[in-house]
């Protein structure tokens, strides 16, 4: 068979470069390994999803499924495993057997791994109790099951921190998150709503460097890192039943080969501003590309890989222009793309070293700044540069960052807030004598008012399904709870059986006059 665009994986980037490309007319194919379409966003219940690219905060299956009804005209292959990727086609194993599949241009959606233990070199023998914080995620969201009891969390990435969250409202013991770095590795929402909502410490500067146990987990030894991230000689044993590792992710692009140059530091292929590779077929978008932050960010790239793809395929892909390289100077290190051609408007994503308050984020040579409040690691910086100002550049385009004075507000703050409603993550200081500072949105003020009063929350969990093709069906509060009923409320969704089909939206029990709603459907099981 043959198809103009092909793309590998259906998770939020596979599906939406494969709508933008069939937008733009192509014939669109998509070859997904699993049974069903979603990729990782079906063991992601949690919200703040879509806030920027749907303008809704959803739960990660709700975005998963807004993008599953626009797939008509799309053929979609499932249980679908790519064995090679040629230079005009993909060979697949399948149901069908063993096949080759011709394409005009090839889209990479294929996502990210996780690093496991093999890769941290952690002394101990190999006892059950050891899961990445993605396996964990997949064992309570979907199976219903909990990897354990008493947890440590190497690792605060925001699966590990979200999982945290997660298992203590599942009613499990969270001991701690362990962080070698001195800084979070998730964001700042997170470490908010995940760690200080429930009192788990983090522990920075920490690291695991003993697994203690021989059947199953009995413990770990955690030591203090210095400034090499080397362990610094105080260390304590902490009880436990389970190691969750959450160590960073990789993006997956094994299958390609040789095919398309790889940036050592993102760990994707290098792209110019249409997400075309160095092979000129062969596209990349999302985690595969790059590690994002944000799922809306993934969407974005996917949008452009998909109608770029497209347009190659039907020979209306704008011919290049000057190549200029990207390159992330002082205090950057990463941007994507790694170059551009000819004199579009450009949308860069970079990553900082290290974190920063009140910064410039300059191009190097040229008046272009913009001022951030923050910079963090774990949060990608977003700029857009116009066609115009990037045809008056030289050969590169160099990205870097220049420290400002901060503000005298910032010492006069009494009490400083992370706004959790949406990904932005905005730090609001109260000052003193009751000016509020910080917010970039009438929410965030509202936010912070509302801390002050009663703090509310959405919660997010899972019931149990009856006669459904999955056993757990996510759901969440249509609106806000108190914070301190949220066990309350997970008491009572314990006691929750609903009965398939289920359609995403659909009222399914109701606490103390708060619906809590389906965020996926879920289709009756065959006889």
């Amino acid at each position: 068979m043959s198809t103009d665009v092909l793309v590998i994986g259906s998770g939020p980037a596979g599906m939406q470069a494969a709508i933008s490309a069939r937008d733009a007319g192509a014939k669109v194919t998509i070859l997904e390994r699993d049974w069903q379409l979603g990729g990782i966003l079906n063991q992601c219940i949690h919200h703040g999803f879509g806030v920027h690219f749907f303008r809704e905060n959803l739960a990660g299956t709700q975005f998963a499924e807004k993008l599953r009804e626009s797939l008509e005209g799309i053929e979609i292959r499932l249980n679908t495993m790519v064995l090679e990727v040629k230079d005009d086609s993909v060979v697949v194993a399948s149901d069908r057997g063993v096949e080759e599949i011709e394409c005009k241009a090839l889209v990479l959606a294929m996502g990210c791994r996780e690093r496991s233990r093999d890769s941290l070199g952690i002394p101990g023998s190999r006892p059950a109790g050891v899961y990445t914080a993605g396996q964990a995620q997949r064992l309570i969201n979907i199976e219903g099951y909990l990897p354990g009891k008493d947890i440590v969390i190497l690792g605060s990435g925001d699966v590990g921190l979200i999982m945290a969250r997660r298992l203590a409202l599942e009613g499990c013991s969270v001991k701690c998150v362990v962080e070698i770095k001195p800084f979070p590795g998730g964001l700042m929402r997170n470490v908010v709503q995940c760690l200080e909502d429930f009192n788990i410490p983090l522990l920075l500067n920490h690291t695991v460097t003993r697994i203690i146990g021989k059947d199953r987990v009995e413990g770990v030894e955690i030591s203090e890192v210095d400034t090499s991230l080397r362990p610094s000689g105080k260390r304590e044993v902490v009880p436990c039943d389970t190691l969750l590792l959450s160590v960073g992710l990789i993006p997956e692009n094994d299958v390609v080969g040789e095919l398309v140059d790889i940036d050592p530091v993102t760990g994707g292929p290098r792209i110019n501003q249409f997400f075309q590779t160095s092979n000129e077929r062969i596209f990349a978008c999302g985690n595969a590309l790059h590690v994002n932050d944000l799922v809306d960010n993934v969407a974005r790239e996917a949008s452009i890989a998909g109608e770029s793809a497209a347009s190659y395929s039907l020979g209306k892909l704008e011919k290049s222009g000057k190549r200029r390289r990207v390159l992330g100077g002082n205090g950057i290190v990463s941007v994507v793309p790694q170059w551009v051609d000819g004199s579009s408007q450009v949308r860069f994503y970079m990553r900082a070293v290290e974190p920063m308050k009140s910064v410039n984020l300059r191009v190097k040579g040229t008046d272009i700044k913009f001022f951030k409040r923050f910079i963090r690691p774990a949060e990608s910086l977003v700029v857009n540069l116009a066609g115009k100002r990037i045809d008056e550049m030289g050969d590169e385009i160099v990205f870097e960052v220049e420290k400002e004075e901060e503000s005298e507000a910032e010492e006069r703050a009494l009490k400083t807030y992370v706004c959790t409603l949406c990904p932005v993550g905005c730090e609001i200081s109260l000052l003193d004598g009751g000016e509020i500072r910080g917010y970039q949105c009438k929410r965030g003020l509202e936010f912070v008012e509302q801390e002050e009063k009663e703090p509310m929350r959405i919660l997010t969990t899972t019931v149990y399904v009856k006669g459904g093709e999955l056993r757990m069906l996510p759901v969440r509060s249509a609106g806000d709870i108190m914070k301190e009923d949220m066990q309350e409320a997970m008491r009572e969704a314990a006691n929750v059986l609903a009965e398939a089909p289920i359609k995403e939206g659909q009222d399914i029990f109701v606490f103390k006059g708060v619906p809590f709603i389906a965020t996926r459907s879920i289709a009756r099981k065959g006889p």
